[in-house]
């Protein structure tokens, strides 16, 4: 998983690259990584989470 950050017409854009591999439950691992990217993202840029 990378996470790059992008300008984007003056706003910031966070692009989120995730290697993908097989999984019985590929929608619980999604959203299981989701969950994690925007833990990620709250712990970096200490925004509420409502706000990403």
């Amino acid at each position: 998983m990378a996470l790059r950050r992008q300008q984007s017409n003056g706003s910031e854009k966070v692009v989120i690259r995730v290697n993908r591999v097989p999984h019985p439950q590929p929608d619980a691992a999604e959203d299981l990584i989701a969950r994690l990217v925007v833990r990620e993202l709250v712990s970096r840029r200490g925004t509420p989470e409502g706000i990403l």
